[in-house]
């Protein structure tokens, strides 16, 4: 019996789910090891615009003290893997958000992000609006911390 038909022969849903998320993030965090970079395809329209439901998304490997504010990551959530942007960041935590959600998801852990989106392809968006928005998420972080320091 091979591995897709065990998988179908879980019994309950939420059980299978788990499973093929933890499958999932183990072949993204391999793929990245081995090739240096790894492909995930969006599920939800958490991403709206700039990652519509069905967009692949390439993903590489975070560097060693990178700043991750504005970038948008692939985070192991346990029972799913999530591509959300990152809106705030200590040593050992980052928080993300969906750019079309309201609510910020919990914290993370820093090694549970898998990767870093560098490009995405299919619905409207394209690796041009991905770079757009990382700019533009970019200056204006930039910007705000300029104005802060400004004010002090």
């Amino acid at each position: 019996m091979g591995l897709a038909s065990s998988l179908l022969d879980l019994g309950a849903e939420p059980a299978r789910q788990a499973v093929l998320a933890a499958l999932s993030a183990e072949h993204l965090r391999r793929s990245l090891a081995l090739r240096g970079e790894a492909r995930v395809r969006l599920c939800s329209g958490s991403m709206r615009p700039i990652l519509p439901a069905g967009a692949v998304a390439n993903l590489r490997a975070v560097k060693a003290g990178e700043t991750l504010r504005g970038a948008i990551v692939a985070v192991d959530a346990g029972e799913r893997v999530l591509v959300h942007r990152v809106v705030a960041e200590t040593r050992a935590e980052v928080t993300t958000r969906g750019i079309a959600s309201r609510r910020r998801d919990p914290r993370w852990p820093r090694g549970q992000i898998i990767g870093v989106v560098s490009s995405a392809h299919g619905g409207k968006s394209g690796e041009r609006t991905l770079r757009w928005a990382a700019l533009v998420a970019s200056v204006a972080y930039r910007l705000r911390h300029l104005r802060l320091t400004i004010l002090l």
